[in-house]
Formats: C-alpha cells, structure tokens, sequence
C-alpha cells in the first residue's frame, strides 16, 4: 500500500482500515498551506475514498470510541460503563 504524502496515521475499526497523511513540505512554515488527507481502505485493503482536509496537515488518526492507538495516552472510550480504559 502506497500513499502520496507523509505518513501520519493509522487506525483501524475492524472493517476500515484510515490511513491519514501529509504532503511534504520542504519547510516548517509550509505545512498547513497544502491539504492533509485519510484515505479509507476496506480490510482487503481496496482504497474507498479519501477525506480531504484542505490546507491543514494531518497529526495523527484515532478512533472515537473504542481506540486502541499506541500513544502512552490512549484512552478505550465507550466500553460498557463508558469509563473502561487500556
């Protein structure tokens, strides 16, 4: 799988596998004058479609409930009580 920006994200639901990114920018100052975007794949890893965020550039990709991300702050977020977290 390929994409045409800088890798910025990863998170999967168990059916849509988000893939977020950036487009490189040679300066710092220039991040958020290009478009950031998540490509959405299928678990087979077909391209679905992609999310356009015009000039702004992508940090990072969670899910809004049930997250499961790799940061040393990742909260599960909705489980049975609404307070479980990992």
């Amino acid at each position: 799988m390929t994409t045409e920006g800088f890798g910025r994200g990863l998170a999967y639901d168990g059916r849509h596998l988000l893939v977020g990114a950036s487009l490189f920018a040679e300066e710092y100052a220039d991040r958020d004058h290009d478009d950031g975007f998540v490509d959405v794949y299928s678990a087979d890893f077909t391209l679905l479609g992609r999310v356009v965020f015009p000039r702004s550039s992508i940090r990072d990709i969670r899910l809004l409930a049930g997250d499961r991300g790799l940061s040393n702050h990742s909260r599960k977020v909705g489980g049975p009580n609404g307070r479980d977290h990992v």
